[in-house]
């Protein structure tokens, strides 16, 4: 049999045009929380239903960039939940890897914001970092607290995810309203939950004997930073050795703690 154009039946192409402008609409419904079916597929982890409504849509980049009650677009969700899956899939669409939340967090602050004793899950969360960095996410993105990523890692995180964020170049130095940088004030966990390996990282990164952390450590004694350099220092004579061949007495660091 020929198939011809006039035996095609007329107005298909404008009915499935007309249906998915129909599921485009369904899926921007939102409940009392705020939240699409999108968003909830998301939120409860169900990849195969997010991943389906994703192909029923044209305009894809709309519907991942719909934000809920509190500005959280779908890549801040994805990002929070460490599901790195979604968060690939999100990003080989044109959205935005800056949008804001109403707090002015950044997907990748969602990335950093959570600690997991299970390492897979951190792995998970490293590779959202990674690809959120990859698509142009700013490491240094600042909320309105004027928290990085890292500040977030710092209290919230594990010493993956500050790691990860470290090696990607990100500020140890930058302060928040509080004026404390990632090493000071109430970032306990840097100072009681992240591991000695973790500070010896940050400080070869930072290159101690150039930077201006060695300046804040002799400047503000109370600081809480003098309580992690003391620990630090005290396992770590390499640096010392270092410090010392850069004309830095050794009596008068001790004379600082």
């Amino acid at each position: 049999m020929v198939v011809t154009v006039s035996s095609i039946p007329q107005g298909t192409s404008s009915r499935k045009t007309e249906n998915e402008d129909k599921i485009s609409k369904m899926l921007k419904i939102k409940n009392n929380n705020g939240l699409t079916a999108f968003h909830e597929a998301i939120e409860s982890g169900h990849n195969e239903i997010v991943l389906q409504m994703l192909k029923k849509v044209i305009d894809r980049v709309q519907l991942i960039e719909e934000p809920d009650q509190q500005l959280r677009t779908s890549l801040h969700m994805a990002a929070f939940k460490g599901n790195s899956v979604l968060l690939k899939e999100f990003l080989q669409y044109e959205v935005n890897v800056h949008a804001c939340d109403v707090n002015d967090h950044t997907p990748l602050h969602e990335a950093a914001r959570w600690s997991d004793s299970d390492e897979k899950e951190n792995d998970h969360r490293i590779e959202c970092i990674d690809l959120l960095i990859q698509k142009g996410a700013k490491i240094n993105a600042l909320n309105i607290r004027r928290e990085s990523p890292l500040h977030v890692a710092c209290r919230y995180g594990s010493s993956s995810l500050v790691k990860s964020l470290m090696k990607h170049g990100a500020d140890i130095l930058l302060t928040n309203i509080q004026n404390y940088n990632c090493l000071e004030g109430h970032y306990d966990p840097i100072i009681h939950t992240i591991d000695d390996d973790v500070t010896h990282y940050a400080f070869a990164v930072t290159d101690i004997i150039n930077s201006q952390l060695i300046a804040q450590l002799y400047g503000s004694v109370e600081s809480d930073m003098n309580k992690l350099f003391n620990q630090w220092i005290q396992q770590h004579n390499d640096y010392m050795i270092q410090l010392e061949q850069y004309g830095i007495d050794h009596q008068q660091i001790s004379q600082v703690f």
